[in-house]
């Protein structure tokens, strides 16, 4: 059943099209949230969704102001459903499902490319804004492990990194997800200066906080208890971005894992004499920064796409 919390067009058609779809495969309310994102548009036009053109469905797109086009892909997907819909039930004026018109190149288009610009950042100025801008060993931990490539579900690569993990001599850390893979000597400096911090500078207010000991790099703080050590570890990145002016809002844990990608696809690239967009479609020959990355080679396109600029 719909649950819509704000003004829809044609709110009976949107729930008849929810009623045809198993609404437990998306996140709660996605669908009623994209109809409500829709209503200014479709009541302007005076017209659903299902009968936009493709100029009018490139100019929402755009309206959404996303730095990625991950979330335009997964709203033009579903879309084409709604569109398809529509046509079955005879409603389409044209005849035509427009949003199956629109591929990776035009969604592109619609993305907020200074969003982009601010979102990755060049390993010289990570390593600047690391060292100059964030107080905390626990916090850099964090932050440079996502742009090493460690993560996994909710943050667990990170939660469960213990110091007899690295090799340090190697640069190798293996992961409590059974992964393995070469990072940096700095990155391996600021695990060991982390894993010997007892005590935290509170954001905002600089107030002492007692770090709990452990066996694991990442500690708890005292005042942390009965919070999930997921959740503890997405606010240290969600505080830090936002407590320091260069990361911008913009910036996320995926938008410094692209950033860390890129980094080592130009390292690498670099030694072959190639550009990294190249390397790319040499599979073989960076299937490691592949592997680090958990990047889904069935989106290379659509990633290439996007970061275009920064694969020369």
């Amino acid at each position: 059943m719909a649950n819509f919390q704000n003004d829809v067009y044609n709110i009976e058609t949107k729930e008849r099209f929810l009623n045809t779809q198993d609404l437990e495969k998306y996140p709660p309310r996605w669908w009623e949230r994209v109809f409500e994102k829709t209503y200014f548009f479709e009541e302007k036009k005076q017209k659903d969704l299902f009968n936009f053109t493709v100029p009018e469905i490139l100019e929402f797109y755009k309206f959404l102001d996303v730095g990625s086009i991950t979330p335009l892909s997964i709203y033009n997907a579903n879309l084409i459903k709604y569109g398809q819909w529509g046509l079955n039930e005879n409603m389409v004026i044209d005849g035509a499902n427009h949003f199956d018109e629109i591929d990776t190149e035009t969604l592109v288009l619609c993305v907020n490319t200074t969003k982009i610009e601010q979102s990755i950042l060049s390993y010289d100025k990570f390593l600047d804004l690391i060292q100059e801008h964030i107080t905390n060993y626990q916090d850099k931990f964090v932050l440079f492990a996502l742009f090493e490539g460690i993560k996994g579900k909710d943050y667990e690569e990170i939660s469960n990194l213990k110091l007899e993990d690295i090799n340090s001599k190697a640069r190798i850390v293996t992961l409590n997800t059974g992964r393995s893979m070469l990072v940096s000597k700095e990155f391996i400096d600021i695990c060991i200066k982390a894993d010997a911090e007892e005590t935290y500078i509170r954001l905002g207010d600089e107030q002492e906080v007692k770090l709990l000991p452990g066996e694991f790099i990442f500690k708890l703080k005292n005042n942390s208890r009965g919070l999930k050590i997921n959740q503890t570890i997405y606010r240290t990145i969600y505080r830090n971005v936002r407590a320091v002016n260069e990361l911008s809002y913009v910036v996320s844990s995926k938008s410094l894992r692209d950033s860390g990608m890129i980094y080592y696809l130009h390292k690498r690239a670099k030694e072959l004499n190639i550009s990294a967009e190249e390397l790319l479609e040499k599979v073989d020959e960076c299937q490691d920064i592949i592997d680090k990355y958990q990047f889904n080679v069935k989106a290379k396109r659509r990633w290439m796409y996007q970061f275009k600029n920064y694969l020369h």
